[in-house]
């Protein structure tokens, strides 16, 4: 009679876990591309606003950000989507790569408007960031790739910025 109910206690709990561990990553992503998704560019750029008046430059360089997101179809099948970001400085019309505290690109990749896979990269410190998600399904119709970008600055407001392309 014990070993009957420390099977079923095991067997419940073992199920909840399970149940558990699979709501967390299925929340972790968002299972269904927004409609209003599609009307995001496929690439941007941007120059940032000083956070205060206090941190005025001393140089005449702006902060300038660029981001984008692609598809990439291998000739051996799979399709990939690419979401690169980059922090350029331009100094007196002399752009030029210029490090940050933080460069983010995720990539997320999308079948019939459901969620497929996604990859991401942080760099510190850093000018560029880069992530590759990739389709393992041989068929490659109905994708669409999604892409988050971030960068934060020293004296500006941190930037969230979004891509789409399918």
């Amino acid at each position: 009679m014990f070993k009957k109910k420390f099977f079923s206690f095991f067997v419940c709990i073992t199920f909840l876990l399970a149940s558990t561990n699979v709501h967390a990553e299925s929340i972790s992503e968002c299972d269904i591309l927004p409609e209003s998704a599609k009307s995001l560019p496929s690439s941007g750029e941007f120059s940032p606003v000083k956070n205060t008046v206090s941190t005025l430059a001393t140089n005449n360089c702006v902060p300038l950000y660029r981001y984008k997101v692609k598809h990439s179809e291998p000739f051996w099948g799979g399709d990939n989507a690419f979401a690169t970001s980059e922090s350029f400085k331009n100094c007196n019309g002399t752009v030029s790569y210029d490090s940050i505290e933080m460069v983010y690109a995720k990539a997320k990749l999308y079948k019939y408007g459901a969620f497929l896979t996604s990859a991401e990269d942080t760099t510190n410190h850093g000018f560029f960031a880069g992530a590759r998600a990739t389709n393992t399904e041989s068929t490659t119709s109905g994708l669409a790739s999604f892409g988050e970008h971030k960068f934060k600055k020293q004296g500006y407001m941190e930037h969230n910025l979004f891509t789409y392309v399918n």
